[in-house]
């Protein structure tokens, strides 16, 4: 046996204002649900779109509903319930903030119902929007979720692609203006750039420091040897100054010897005494007994007449001192000129510099024997740094040049690296491209290749059901199938007594629409049923006249086979009749009374 709904229990749920208990007879796989409209029919096929497929059942396809409006009014959605036995399992449906919560839910069978007002959905929407009607039941969701990844590698490989191409083509503009710069030489810039980028950027980077150090040495040297120049003049200077003192002491006519100024500073400090002992009996120089104070008034006449020669005195001892440390500063200034010139040689001798090599060279036994101070030695040394001073403008030429080069070096070899690899990347983002597209169209084709196969399985199975109906009216469905130059667009055509590929909706009746509607449905549904789907049809056969509904009610007999159980509503009572006198004991019959506010749905 078949498993199958033995129960629908409603509370609270759109017309099921008071709980409600439907039983079904597992052994009658067709229930025939009867009603006026407005007594509740709809609801229970409702109440199985909540259960089997989570949805908001006729409300889907009413502008402005929503599941808030699944509760009965005057309820709220957390009394909404509704429970339903399938095979041994039951299950609870609730409405929660985020949708629709089954309670002990477990692998369910699709439940396919068609409501009146989509009954014609099929037949009569545009090409893209029958598409999606179709959609959940040809099952290429997860090749379509590969090709959508397949695309979006695609366009990221082409988004590399053409970034991989602008940094090639900035690389390239550097290399040809350098190329400009120097003259255009060899066949091309990248000739040229994969030439001249052999020159190491390192080595000319040492080469520069080494200019560098020597310049700085150079400098060192000029500075000790202005230095030592200043000394010098300061040292010829003081010495002038002193011999001019001397002369002035030797001229005094006070005094014409060395005696006199010994005289002087004998008073000074027999003065310099009388002031620290005020109160001395004795004089400081030959012991007698002295007056003090007359003894000292006595120095300071003597001290005053030979002030003059006093000041000599002190400007010569001024003058010697400044003498000695000019001396010093030159003597000072001088080995600071010699060691520069020393660290200078021996660096020179390391990092050959032409010519400044055979220069220093020359000059080897000048530098290194520290006796030769002589002035014409110390004149010699400085010649020596005066040369190389002179040739410092050259060295920061040539230093500056390698930092040049050493700069173009490095932005062609940056430049030329980066060309190369942009140039390799945008090749094998073309290469992957290419297989991605490859790839891309083979699915394509592979997933429109299965639909259409799908699409015309349903077409020819909907062309005999309509046919069973329809004998020899010369009308039928004649194309169903994708459009190739269109995404997920859906193409339908119709035969029409001799003229083919016509469009249903403007040559078909009414009635016509609605079994072709019908029959393409079922046939969907067919392919997905496996013989354990339920189908639902929901008072769909309205505009159809008496014959055709014998054929019908027949077909569906005949069809049944493929599901596990049917529901079929109607507000008809001859089409019921019909229904119950083709079906007979296959089927069960509910009968459902005037619906009430105060008592909901219920049977009579």
């Amino acid at each position: 046996m078949k498993n199958c709904v033995t129960s629908i229990q409603m509370t609270s749920f759109r017309g099921a204002t008071k709980p409600v208990l439907f039983e079904f007879d597992s052994s009658k796989p067709v229930i025939l649900i009867y009603g006026e409209n407005g007594s509740g029919k709809t609801t229970i096929i409702d109440a199985l779109d909540v259960v089997f497929n989570k949805g908001a059942g006729s409300l889907t396809h009413r502008s402005g509903a929503t599941l808030h409006e699944l509760p009965s009014l005057g309820s709220s959605a957390r009394n909404l319930e509704i429970g339903i036995r399938w095979a041994d399992h039951t299950l609870v449906a609730h409405l929660e903030a985020k949708g629709i919560k089954i309670e002990n839910e477990v692998a369910l069978p699709p439940a396919h119902i068609l409501y009146r007002n989509r009954i014609t959905q099929l037949v009569e929407s545009q090409p893209s929007q029958r598409y999606e009607q179709l959609r959940r039941f040809i099952d290429v969701g997860f090749v379509e979720k590969g090709e959508a990844a397949l695309i979006s590698t695609l366009n990221s490989v082409k988004k590399e692609y053409e970034s991989g191409k602008k940094s090639y083509e900035q690389a390239m503009a550097i290399l040809n203006e350098l190329w400009v710069q120097a003259g255009s030489p060899n066949e091309s810039a990248l000739n040229w750039a994969s030439q001249a980028v052999i020159i190491n950027p390192q080595a000319a980077l040492q080469q520069k420091e080494t200019f560098d150090e020597v310049i700085a040495l150079i400098e060192r040297g000029v500075a000790a040897m202005e230095a030592y120049t200043v000394a010098m003049d300061s040292f010829k200077q003081a010495r002038r100054e002193l011999q001019e003192i001397k002369q002035q002491i030797a001229q005094s006519p006070v005094i014409h010897s060395q005696e006199g100024i010994k005289i002087v500073d004998l008073l000074t400090r027999a003065q310099q005494y009388l002031v620290e002992h005020p109160q001395s009996p004795n004089c400081p120089v030959c012991h007698q007994s002295i007056q003090a104070s007359s003894l000292k008034q006595s120095i300071e006449d003597q001290l005053d007449q030979m002030q003059a020669l006093r000041d000599l005195y002190q400007q010569q001892h001024t003058a010697e001192n400044r003498l000695e440390g000019a001396r010093l500063s030159a003597i000072n200034s001088f080995k600071f000129l010699r060691e520069a010139l020393l660290t200078l040689y021996t660096k020179i001798q390391s990092k050959p510099i032409s010519p400044l090599s055979e220069i220093l060279r020359e000059q080897h036994d000048l530098l290194h024997d520290e006796s030769r101070s002589e002035p014409e030695d110390r004149t010699q040394i400085c010649a020596l740094m005066r040369s190389l001073q002179a040739y410092a403008p050259n060295l920061t030429a040539q230093r500056d040049t390698l930092v040049e080069q050493s700069n173009q070096a490095r932005a062609l070899a940056i430049n030329l690296q980066a060309a190369r690899a942009c140039e390799q990347k945008t090749f094998e983002c073309l290469q992957l491209a290419s297989r991605l597209k490859k790839t891309l169209d083979i699915v394509r084709e592979k997933r429109f290749l299965f639909t259409q196969a799908v699409l015309s399985a349903i077409r020819e199975d909907c062309k005999k059901l309509y046919e069973r109906i329809h004998p020899g009216e010369r009308l039928n469905l004649n194309v169903f199938r994708l459009d190739e130059t269109k995404r997920a667009s859906l193409q339908q055509t119709a035969s029409f007594e001799n003229f083919e590929d016509v469009s249903p909706t403007a040559y078909f009746s009414d009635s016509h629409l609605e079994t072709l509607g019908v029959c393409l449905f079922i046939a969907v549904a067919k392919l997905n049923a496996h013989k354990e789907a339920l189908l639902a049809l929901d008072d769909v056969f309205g505009s159809i006249d008496q014959e055709h509904r014998r054929r019908i009610a027949q077909l569906l007999r005949e069809e049944s086979q493929s599901f596990a159980q049917i529901f079929i509503t109607t507000h008809s009572r001859e089409w019921l009749t019909l229904l119950q006198e083709t079906f007979r004991e296959q089927a069960q019959t509910i009968a459902l009374d005037k619906w009430h506010m105060a008592q909901g749905i219920h049977s009579v």
